[in-house]
């Protein structure tokens, strides 16, 4: 159970909530805000690089040419409830320890910014009703979407592995074959080499990028463009899809609007420049 993990970090980590990089300005940890403590404190530092991803017949060379923070785990149920104050989960039997989903990409922008807020970070998205800016880009400070090339360049973690960690499905990640007809906890499957947990499987994550087919032009630091497309970008495969679905490369997309049982989230921060 994430929940008693949790307390065990918390309470050998007597100095967490004094830990600047941390930004913590949740007071005294408790089993409210727990999840939330376990989510922020979990987290990879992903050095900058570069790699190639691929569609059909089309690679392209992407470069990341910043350092990024990105949380271990998907958003749970219970992280999810104490900034937001509500939790639209189907499963909600599957318990606090368990993915966030039935959540559309508006609902994700607007949980990092109330999660950034919570925190007494910058907010990095500006929300007119539907219409959503990201004004500094990634020079923002605060918590956010991936984009697409963020989660593929994580999730692939300099492998050239077919899944987050593994060639083998079963090995990382929650899908049709093993799936139990939901979602399951955080973390049980294994991680990849940069420590990141159910990036294949068990919830699809929303990305920050607008669909747009790749090109053989090289990039740096792309972000999916704006108003070039009515879609945005998941990825990771969930718990009712085939394993094929679940590889790193696969791409999905659908309008933002889309709120379904198999949509989730999870977060990165740009490292801030030495």
């Amino acid at each position: 159970q994430v929940f008693e993990r949790t307390i065990s970090i918390v309470q050998t980590t007597k100095e967490l909530s004094k830990n600047p990089d941390l930004s913590f300005v949740l007071g005294e940890m408790n089993d409210k805000n727990v999840y939330l403590y376990f989510q922020i404190w979990n987290t990879s530092h992903i050095s900058r690089g570069n790699f190639d991803r691929t569609e059909s017949d089309i690679t392209q060379h992407i470069e990341i040419d910043y350092d990024f923070d990105i949380m271990k785990y998907e958003i749970t149920q219970g992280a999810y409830q104490l900034v937001m104050g509500s939790n639209p989960s189907h499963f909600l039997d599957c318990g606090l320890d368990c993915p966030v989903e039935q959540v559309n990409w508006f609902d994700a922008v607007l949980f990092t910014n109330k999660l950034n807020q919570l925190l007494d970070l910058e907010n990095c998205y500006t929300i007119d009703k539907y219409n959503i800016s990201w004004t500094k880009g990634i020079e923002c400070q605060g918590w956010r979407l991936p984009t697409e090339a963020e989660w593929e360049y994580a999730a692939s973690a300099g492998a050239s592995y077919k899944y987050a960690g593994s060639d083998n499905a079963d090995d990382v990640g929650w899908y049709r074959n093993n799936r139990h007809h939901s979602t399951q906890p955080i973390g049980l499957k294994k991680a990849n080499s940069w420590e990141l947990y159910d990036m294949s499987g068990n919830v699809y994550e929303w990305c920050w990028d607008e669909y747009q087919q790749y090109t053989k032009k090289s990039l740096v630091n792309p972000t999916g463009g704006e108003h070039i497309s009515p879609y945005r970008i998941y990825r990771g495969g969930c718990w009712n899809d085939l394993a094929l679905c679940m590889s790193n490369t696969y791409r999905r997309y659908h309008y933002p609007s889309l709120q379904y049982h198999f949509l989730g989230i999870r977060l990165v921060r740009t490292r801030k420049s030495k």
